[in-house]
């Protein structure tokens, strides 16, 4: 009597494979080892998912090429990469525009390899095929995004280059004059008072467009040189730029930097993040109370938090959550808003991994909480 358990095991094995490629979603094609220079290996088997993938049946594929699904957009290079595989016996995976029994385009991503018998000798070739067109299209179309962003952010960073260069010659021509002014004696104490801000202004301008040219250098050479940066002194500076807009209405400023005096941060974000929270604490000011701006900044884990709240006229923080920080984004009518304080600040604290958050109610104030990483 014969043994043939391993025949046994060897058809229930060919059944569990036909099975397989029956029901797999991939396309599969079974083709001979055989290559001339004028046609493929010839197809021996296709499954039912590459005769939907396709439009071919069976019948039509079998006994003919795969060379069939080349057309003008097929990349000669790719199959001629296949063919070298084919005739090394390797495996290979090709990224391919082929075309359907209608003629239409498809992107087929195929994997093909060689099959042994149980001898070890080759017999057949075997290419597992995936249609990729929506993930080649969704590819296409984010490296068009990129392109398109890539190019606005260029003519963006062109753009601040002309006008950084253009505002700063007549700047410097103006700071120059009110310098050659400061040996004529004047006596009347209103002029020498306006002299003196005009010079501020001037130093403080000229300063603001080399601090943007230093953005500019920075993000381009992605490089972000972290300083010690005391808030306390930080603060008065930027209130001595803003004294004419604070001399009318006085705010009482209350600081506490007693247990955080010093933040580690870019110094140029770190200047105008405090500058864009005084000014819109000034800007958004009730006109029914004296502005009222408590500072403070406190150790908390591995973070130091710096709040800045005001007693101004607030907004609605629920209505507006989808965009408080967004681009060009208004949420009172004062004609000297643009929309861009809130945004420059996350941004800025975003880029160096900090983080932003508000709270306020309409006319009872706004309170900036900001974490910045301890170094």
């Amino acid at each position: 009597m014969q043994d043939i358990t391993q025949q046994k095991m060897e058809e229930q094995r060919l059944k569990l494979l036909e099975s397989v490629i029956t029901n797999t979603t991939d396309g599969v094609i079974i083709a001979s080892l055989d290559m001339t220079p004028d046609h493929g290996p010839q197809v021996i088997y296709i499954n039912e998912a590459f005769s939907r993938m396709t439009g071919y049946t069976s019948r039509e594929m079998v006994g003919g090429s795969a060379r069939i699904f080349i057309g003008p957009k097929t990349d000669k290079k790719e199959l001629y990469r296949l063919r070298q595989a084919m005739e090394n016996r390797e495996s290979c995976e090709i990224e391919v525009i082929n075309y359907k029994k209608s003629g239409d385009e498809y992107w087929a991503q195929m994997v093909v390899f060689p099959s042994q018998d149980n001898s070890g000798n080759y017999s057949h070739f075997i290419a597992i095929t995936k249609d990729i067109t929506a993930r080649k299209k969704q590819e296409l179309e984010n490296i068009r995004l990129i392109k398109d962003l890539t190019d606005k952010i260029k003519d963006l960073r062109q753009f601040t280059y002309i006008t950084s260069h253009n505002l700063r010659s007549p700047i410097t021509n103006f700071l120059g004059l009110v310098t050659l002014t400061e040996d004529i004696e004047v006596e009347d104490e209103t002029l020498r008072a306006i002299h003196a801000a005009f010079k501020t202004s001037a130093e403080s301008l000229i300063e603001t467009v080399n601090d943007l040219m230093d953005i500019l250098n920075t993000k381009e050479n992605q490089i972000f040189k972290m300083e010690e940066n005391v808030v306390s002194d930080v603060l008065n500076h930027i209130l001595d730029q803003l004294i004419s807009r604070t001399d009318n209405t006085q705010p009482i400023i209350k600081r506490d930097f007693n247990e955080a005096p010093v933040i580690n941060f870019h110094k140029v974000y770190f200047e105008s993040i405090l500058s864009n929270l005084l000014t819109n604490a000034i800007k958004y000011r009730s006109p029914v109370r004296r502005l009222h701006i408590n500072i403070a900044t406190h150790i908390v884990d591995n973070t130091i938090v710096l709040t800045f709240e005001d007693n101004g006229i607030g907004l609605d923080v629920e209505r507006h959550k989808n965009r408080l920080f967004g681009f060009y984004q208004k949420f009172h009518d004062n004609p000297d808003s643009k929309g861009l304080g809130l945004y420059l600040v996350k941004s800025q604290m975003e880029e160096l991994g900090g983080t932003v958050a508000i709270e306020s109610k309409l006319n009872e104030g706004t309170k900036l909480i900001l974490t910045f990483t301890r170094y």
